[in-house]
């Protein structure tokens, strides 16, 4: 973790943990506060209409259960004349609080 990663802004470092079939992959890292750590992973997941897919969840129990905090869909903006480097924008995102058991 960098010494901003608790900070509006801030960076923190999360490593590759997994790679999964048709290019979905996990990364996760930690954050440590007040004596508590803090796991977090995100998993973005390329989808078969080319749009790209990202949840990112926290666990405080050690990875034993995992709580959604974000998750949302990309979807490369729609302009004439652009190609596949065009950069994706948010679609939708979802709310926070879904428990999810370890995978």
């Amino acid at each position: 973790m960098t010494s901003t990663a608790l900070a509006p802004g801030g960076v923190k470092e999360k490593r590759l943990i997994a790679r999964y079939p048709r290019g979905a992959v996990r990364f996760q890292g930690e954050i440590a506060a007040n004596g508590y750590v803090i796991l977090d992973r995100t998993t973005p997941t390329p989808l078969a209409d080319g749009r790209v897919r990202q949840t990112i969840e926290r666990s405080d129990n050690g990875g034993a259960t995992w709580t959604v905090g974000f998750h949302a869909t990309y979807v490369r903006v729609a302009s004439g004349g652009r190609d596949a480097s065009t950069p994706l924008e948010r679609q939708e995102t979802h709310g926070q609080g879904a428990q999810r058991g370890q995978t």
